[in-house]
């Protein structure tokens, strides 16, 4: 009984530990355009008045290419956000409510 007692707490930990894993906010930002670079990406909680985050980007993604976004300082449970793509010509994207616990990738068009 305490092997069956000890299993049944081990698997708990370990689903629990599979949950905190696959509840990180990182995410692929891909530049869907072909023609004109992401060079602003920012981010607010969902739903909030709160103003844009500073310029998440380091340096630019170029027209058609994918990157990878380290997203980091917050819990994480922390999940709903808006967030807005800024192009090089000037257009702006903005999706709303996005789960980054379960998107792994934005497309931005």
């Amino acid at each position: 009984m305490k092997a069956l007692t000890k299993l049944t707490a081990a698997a708990a930990l370990l689903a629990m530990t599979g949950s905190a894993m696959a509840a990180s906010q990182n995410f692929e930002l891909v530049n869907h355009n072909d023609t004109t670079s992401v060079v602003g990406l920012y981010v607010a909680h969902a739903g909030s008045k709160e103003p844009w985050s500073a310029n998440i980007l380091s340096h630019p993604i170029g027209p058609s290419e994918t990157r990878g976004i380290e997203f980091t300082g917050y819990p994480a449970n922390d999940c709903f956000w808006d967030v807005k793509v800024v192009f090089g010509d000037g257009g702006t994207v903005v999706r709303n409510d996005v789960n980054l616990c379960r998107e792994s990738r934005i497309v931005a068009t």
